[in-house]
């Protein structure tokens, strides 16, 4: 019986110790995504920027689009802020999304913060021979609670395939429009 409790000891003593390690010397989270969507850039920044779209490109198996809603400044002006609604596999997660850049058909920055996380994206579109190609960019890092960073960090094959996923949707939802 003493053997057990000083390999139980032993096993919960190594998993702090690298819970803590994760959560102290995690590198930021910086995740890149881009698609190459079959379509002019003004057809991709159009359905892109219109909310009646969003579920059909933002909804992945885990994440479902419920709303977005302008609760302050106005519409893609800097400093704006969005309420952003989303079910994870069933629970319902409210996001604040704050604009940090918006260019017309090349760019929208925002910031998204939640109870659990606060990341950065930076969303770049470009035309190629008729063709747009999307990047996002999704940072985030000291400042997550510690808890999150270590979340994050563990996490982060998933984060990016629901981005892959969601822009792949993207794509698939331009190209047949």
């Amino acid at each position: 019986m003493k053997k057990v409790a000083i390999i139980l000891g032993l096993f919960v003593g190594t998993t702090l110790l690298v819970f803590l390690g994760i959560g102290m010397f995690a590198p930021d989270y910086v995740e890149t995504v881009s698609v190459e969507i079959d379509a002019p850039l003004a057809k991709t920044w159009a359905i892109f920027n219109d909310p009646a779209n969003m579920e059909k490109w933002m909804s992945t198996d885990q994440m479902k689009f419920e709303s977005i809603e302008l609760i302050s400044g106005k519409e893609n002006e800097v400093g704006s802020k969005y309420k952003l609604v989303m079910t994870d596999r069933g629970n319902r997660v409210e996001m604040i999304e704050t604009v940090m850049a918006y260019e017309f058909q090349k760019r929208f920055a925002f910031n998204l913060k939640d109870d659990f996380a606060d990341f950065n994206l930076d969303i770049s579109f470009k035309e190629d021979n008729g063709k747009t190609i999307v990047t996002e960019v999704n940072s985030g890092g000291i400042e997550l609670p510690f808890f999150s960073k270590v979340m994050v960090y563990m996490f982060r094959g998933m984060i990016k395939a629901q981005k892959e996923e969601m822009y792949g949707q993207l794509k698939e939802l331009v190209e047949k429009s």
